[in-house]
């Protein structure tokens, strides 16, 4: 039986070969820069106006749209996305 952080891993592995070209969008938040998403991995990637950029896994396509649309993209990134996923700061 795979450990938990398995299929984590094994994305995070396939992604580094090619994470750079990520297309990622400029948003209008007082918090993120720009975001993207790979629905095939289910990776949402995001830059952040500090300069950072972290990918979270397992995201649905689901919850990227509910984070586009939401009225408020930072507080909608705090309460639902951040801390619920897995991480990799790039």
């Amino acid at each position: 039986m795979a450990r938990a952080g398995a299929k984590v891993e094994a994305r995070i592995d396939t992604k580094e070969k090619w994470r750079n070209t990520m297309d990622r969008y400029p948003v209008t938040s007082s918090n993120l820069a720009e975001v993207g998403y790979d629905p095939e991995l289910e990776t949402l990637e995001v830059q952040f106006k500090s300069g950072g950029v972290y990918q979270y896994f397992n995201v649905t396509a689901v919850m990227y749209e509910r984070l586009m649309s939401a009225d408020s993209l930072g507080r909608y990134f705090n309460k639902e996305i951040k801390g619920h996923y897995p991480e990799a700061k790039l």
